[in-house]
């Protein structure tokens, strides 16, 4: 999920960013999706992270999630 940490993290204040998640993902762990959450936080990023209870794929839930944040933003 987070392949390098940069030196310097940007200044992304002002951004939106929904995070989904899935709780039993194989291919991207819970520490992983922590720590990109982290980064974005400390970028100044307005961030939502959604867990699902799905693996790496899409599910409705993540469809609906999305609308409601979109419409929300």
């Amino acid at each position: 999920m987070v392949p390098f940490i940069p030196d310097s993290l940007p200044d992304l204040s002002g951004k939106i960013v929904l995070l989904p998640a899935g709780t039993f993902d194989p291919i991207v762990s819970k520490s992983q999706i922590e720590g990109l959450l982290k980064i974005f936080q400390k970028s100044g990023v307005d961030v939502t992270l959604k867990w699902q209870q799905s693996g790496h794929n899409l599910t409705e839930v993540d469809i609906v999630n999305a609308k409601e944040w979109l419409e929300k933003h």
